[in-house]
């Protein structure tokens, strides 16, 4: 059948459907997230070997725990997403991932570096595909595939976001570069997962 909302009290331009909104939302929370924390990261990759002497594979565990964290919390946040809905999860995440972003702007060990990206990992698996993709699929039943395919592209777009990252860095320092990044996610983020 056609499509049709699941709560139409939520409906607030009568013209356009709001499971659209509920797309657009998804599609830039998922561009900035990976923009920022996937594909940003290495832009700051060389500021903190530099600054710290870290060997890069020192650095580089950081990026293989955000995965198994993320891979390993799958299942538990899709149980929270059945229980407390998409909107509470990703309002929780973009709050991990920008307080994760503002604490690694912060670090001088290699010990808080790592629970920066921890704290980050948290909010990514509570940001992650089967959330965002969840939170469409309610309000879509004829054309889920092509709203489920619109939003997903947010995560394989984020690669754009890399070149704005390396501007900060270049213009300020990697720290001051993070901390905008960190209330950037706030301010992009926190909004926009009220819509879902």
């Amino acid at each position: 059948g056609e499509d049709r909302e699941i709560m139409p009290s939520k409906q607030r331009f009568p013209n356009i459907f709001y499971g659209w909104w509920i797309v657009a939302a998804c599609f830039i929370i998922a561009l900035y997230m990976s923009g920022v924390i996937f594909y940003g990261f290495t832009a700051i990759f060389e500021p903190i070997s530099k600054e710290f002497g870290w060997s890069y594979t020192s650095i580089s565990i950081a990026a293989s725990i955000r995965g198994l964290e993320a891979g390993v919390l799958a299942p538990v946040v899709g149980i929270l997403v059945d229980r407390w809905g998409p909107r509470r999860i990703i309002f929780i995440g973009v709050l991990l991932m920008g307080l994760g972003l503002i604490l690694l702007s912060q670090v001088h060990s290699l010990f808080m570096f790592y629970v920066a990206f921890i704290l980050m990992s948290l909010g990514i698996s509570s940001c992650g595909i089967s959330v965002t993709v969840t939170a469409v699929a309610n309000w879509f039943h004829r054309r889920v595939g092509l709203a489920s395919g619109i939003m997903i592209c947010g995560y394989g777009s984020s690669g754009l976001i890399v070149p704005l990252v390396v501007r900060l860095v270049d213009a300020y320092d990697w720290r001051t570069a993070i901390v905008i990044m960190g209330i950037g996610m706030f301010v992009i983020g926190l909004p926009l997962s009220l819509l879902v």
